[in-house]
């Protein structure tokens, strides 16, 4: 998606650090693997569209801030311009982020000259990945004369060009193509492997109306795959348009995409987008900076999993009981010892689980993202607490007693 708009990674193989619950099971006393929260808010990214100079672009101190404020280190742009050398630098000075580069929707032509701009935005350091063409499938790219049989060749040279310069490539992406008659696999199955020329498989990830952000996470990376038969996925666009899905509804979405995304295995996931643009009402921020409801989910999400040391990554004996069989969780765990349990749902009702440990923590508090950064029930000297399961990720702070 973008004509409309006006012009530390975690490893390939995640641990399973997740899990399916037994439904209405007491477990026994499990111990689980946790990695960093460092390594998950690694994975959390954001499409910026910086040299449109429109939507709240056009103020470069308010686009930082905003950035700041969702507090993600990955941005996902298209260099199309001489002026970005200047602009995406200012921004990575800023915020501390750096950028995926792909390769902007449009015309051959267009493409051609955005592959110029690599080199010299690489040698800043301001780089993650480069990417190949953006949903040049598209009606807005083929009536410049651009097609997938082209952008699927283009990827050679895109692969060249990172792997030169010592970046990861991502796969072209497709935005065209859904029908009954293909399964609904949209063009992802019309070039082939492009395996030997992309590092990452590309997913664009916009689920429709009631559909499961899961399931719709699971079907678009597999077809990713179809693209890239072996490489890992990395969702370079997923969103809600606020024009269509209720903006509170559109926040827990996100926060399930977080987790969705790790559990499926995807490397990064940036969110479309930043502001609203000319693609549609997706935007986590308004363009005065301020955030709506998605935007502060996600601030309230990185706020309470913000650890400023080395990153760290032990094991904790627990047990859940009350949970159904559609109940997800994941581990993590801070630098300072503390271990972060994340329990969420997005097919049943709302309901109560507790968390059992084998001796009692220093204190155990429970954050709901969708209502703020603070705790909203906490414990103290407890071995135990019963706390909601909603329609959205909650997370159980487990703080051990000091040795």
């Amino acid at each position: 998606m973008h004509c409309g708009a006006d012009l530390a990674t975690l490893p390939n193989s995640l641990p399973m650090l997740f899990g399916n619950l037994n439904e209405g099971s007491i477990l026994a006393f499990i111990t689980v693997a946790a990695f960093s929260v460092t390594a998950v808010l690694n994975t959390l990214g954001v499409n910026t569209h910086l040299d449109s100079f429109n939507y709240g672009y056009q103020n470069l101190a308010v686009t930082g801030a905003a950035i700041n404020y969702l507090g993600f280190k990955n941005l996902r742009d298209s260099a199309q311009h001489s002026w970005d050398l200047t602009l995406w630098p200012q921004v990575a000075s800023a915020t501390g982020a750096h950028f995926d580069d792909y390769m902007g929707q449009g015309s051959r032509a267009q493409d051609t000259t955005d592959l110029t701009f690599v080199s010299a935005l690489a040698n800043q350091g301001i780089l993650n990945f480069v990417e190949g063409g953006n949903e040049n499938d598209d009606a807005c790219a083929t009536s410049q004369g651009n097609s997938i049989s082209w952008t699927s060749a283009f990827q050679m040279q895109v692969y060249s060009t990172g792997h030169a310069l010592g970046l990861p490539v991502i796969n072209m992406s497709f935005g065209a193509g859904w029908t009954a008659l293909n399964n609904w696999h949209g063009n992802y199955d019309k070039v082939g492997d492009l395996s030997p020329y992309a590092d990452y498989g590309n997913a664009h990830t916009y689920p429709n109306l009631g559909a499961n952000t899961d399931g719709t996470i699971k079907m678009l990376n597999a077809d990713a795959k179809l693209a890239a038969w072996s490489r890992p996925v990395i969702t370079t666009e997923i969103g809600w348009d606020t024009a269509k899905f209720d903006p509170v509804s559109a926040a827990r979405f996100a926060l399930d995409a977080v987790f969705d995304g790790i559990k499926e295995g995807d490397v990064k996931m940036y969110f479309y987008s930043l502001f609203d643009d000319g693609s549609g009402k997706y935007g986590l921020m308004n363009q005065d900076g301020s955030p709506k409801p998605a935007g502060a989910a996600l601030h309230n999400l990185t706020t309470i999993l913000a650890d400023a040391g080395a990153p760290r990554s032990g094991s904790l004996s627990y047990s859940l009981s009350g949970t159904t069989a559609n109940d997800s969780t994941l581990l993590m765990q801070k630098s300072s010892g503390t271990f972060q349990l994340v329990v969420w749902n997005e097919i049943d009702a709302a309901h109560m689980v507790t968390l059992a440990l084998p001796q009692s923590a220093a204190k155990i508090n429970i954050y709901d993202p969708i209502t703020g950064s603070v705790a909203v029930q906490r414990a103290s000297n407890a071995g135990t607490i019963t706390f909601r399961v909603p329609d959205h990720p909650v997370i159980a702070e487990i703080v051990p007693v000091s040795p």
